[in-house]
């Protein structure tokens, strides 16, 4: 077999391994490997958003380091094909949008480049709601280095003939390109992303992490495969160990919480409504797909809830901010801050009070997205979704079709509905993945391959650049040194003046 694997985040640690995993299952088969990699093309980028030299080296040095780690030979291959063919295609195409909304909707044949470009762009900045003429410059070198990736990868693909493409995330600006361009020419294309602890990654089939209906699908399938005698324990042990603040596939958000703490004045004679919100700007950068249709926003939505309860004189709302805003200043954040009504305690994103202790004592909880939604459920407690989720289509909470029918669903007592599709839920997310042959993690971020950090080695290796540092140039963007660098046969970095 033929098989691509585009390389387009070596400097984040796991998918550089992640990569490599792949790699070498792939050379103890026999396959032949072509892999493509940046040396500094691209102009803007997820792991190097300034473009400057220091992170370009390292990043460039981690891929050296990691290809020289495979037990076999595989084709390195530069990221963005010289082609003229390509570079014409890119530059070619004008684009003309004067919002977010407008960009989100920029397509250049089945490739949705401006959602890419915005969904990076977000991440970046962390602020949901993007102005278009603060962050033009960015949108207009992401648009550029994405359509470059595109139609690189078309290019290689019609050339080469690949069996199986591989790339990694598939929502941002660098790595969607080449999941439509494989879509585009009918080559099966394999996501990689973490699994459901840092021991484990995960494979999607000609789609993202992030597609919901696809997500309920592995989550059903999974179920059916699974021991009966085991499978709802394990499904169970996914939300006890979150309610004991332990790690699983992501950085645990309550383990510094004080178990037993609520807020002061809590009165345990109301009837308390907990609202659990998320961050917004990462549901901005997902995609449409992810679009509330009961709302426009959360901060839309929120006030006029609380507003349209106060004929509810027995119903308190305590809002528990997510940490993932913590330490985040934007609109969101901002537009919480100004939130008051006589019927709402609003709870901080850096607030020690225990959002287990919350869940067990209040009522029911509202949320737009949050896994708290599908955890309420487990734990017994009547959950009202108000946004989507990846358990939105699944038969686990209450989902009012308008604000009126959200409403009466808060004033009036509700049962708590079947544990089953939470558990099938919980079972999912403690056991999906692929085991690491070769890597080893330490953390969620950091770990060894064949025994090696990767990470660690590239930056012992960039310390001998000392006459590039001492110029001052290592943290300035390569854009403003006019400079660009290359690897040569000597593994010695040589500048050149940067094309245009």
């Amino acid at each position: 077999m033929k098989i691509f694997v585009f390389s387009t985040h070596a400097a984040w640690q796991p998918h550089l391994e992640t990569e490599l995993e792949i790699i070498q299952g792939h050379l103890d088969k026999g396959d032949a490997v072509y892999r493509f990699t940046c040396a500094g093309e691209l102009p803007i980028c997820d792991v190097n958003t300034e473009h400057t030299l220091a992170g370009c080296v390292q990043c460039r040095d981690m891929s050296s380091c990691g290809k020289s780690l495979l037990d076999g030979s595989i084709t390195d291959l530069p990221l963005i094909h010289k082609g003229e063919n390509v570079k014409a295609k890119a530059e070619g195409i004008s684009f003309n949008y004067d919002s977010a909304e407008v960009l989100q909707g920029t397509y250049v044949e089945n490739f949705d480049v401006g959602s890419a470009v915005l969904s990076s762009l977000i991440s970046w900045v962390r602020e949901p709601k993007i102005n278009i003429e603060s962050h033009r410059k960015e949108i207009d070198e992401g648009m550029k280095s994405a359509l470059l990736v595109y139609f690189s990868a078309l290019e290689y693909i019609n050339e080469l003939k690949p069996d199986v493409i591989y790339c990694f995330n598939g929502r941002l600006v660098h790595a969607r390109p080449i999941l439509r361009a494989a879509a585009a020419a009918g080559v099966e294309c394999m996501v990689h992303e973490r699994g459901n602890n840092k021991n484990f990654y995960m494979l999607f089939k000609n789609s993202t992490s992030h597609d919901r209906k696809n997500a309920v699908q592995l989550m059903y399938d999974l179920w059916a495969k699974a021991p009966l005698e085991s499978r709802e324990a394990t499904g169970a042990k996914f939300y006890t160990e979150r309610a004991e603040g332990k790690e699983q596939g992501w950085y645990s958000f309550t383990n510094e919480q004080v178990k037993g703490l609520l807020p002061e004045g809590w009165d345990a004679t109301k009837r308390n409504v907990i609202i659990f919100n998320s961050s917004e700007d990462e549901f901005a950068s997902i995609g449409p797909d992810w679009k509330n249709d009961l709302y426009t926003t959360q901060l839309e939505a929120i006030p006029r809830i609380i507003k349209d309860c106060e004929q509810f004189d027995d119903i308190h709302f305590y809002l528990r901010v997510h940490p993932n805003l913590a330490n985040v200043e934007n609109s969101e954040t901002k537009a919480i801050e100004k939130l008051s009504f006589k019927n709402l305690t609003i709870i901080d994103s850096k607030s020690k009070i225990s959002t287990y202790d919350l869940l067990f004592n209040c009522e029911k909880i509202l949320a737009f997205g949050s896994s708290v939604g599908i955890e309420a459920v487990y734990w017994g407690k009547p959950s009202i979704q108000a946004g989507k989720s990846y358990y939105h289509e699944m038969d686990a909470t209450y989902k009012p079709e308008t604000h009126a029918e959200l409403i009466e669903m808060i004033g009036k007592k509700l049962e708590p509905m079947s544990k089953i599709p939470a558990l099938i839920y919980g079972h999912y997310f403690k056991t999906f993945g692929i085991p690491y042959k070769y890597y080893v993690a330490e953390t969620l971020a950091t770990g060894t391959y064949k025994g090696v950090n990767i990470n660690k080695q590239a930056a012992s290796i960039n310390k001998k650049y000392k006459d590039v540092e001492k110029k001052g140039a290592l943290n300035l963007p390569l854009r403003l040194l006019g400079l660009d660098y290359r690897l040569n046969k000597r593994k010695i970095y040589s500048f050149i003046k940067a094309p245009k």
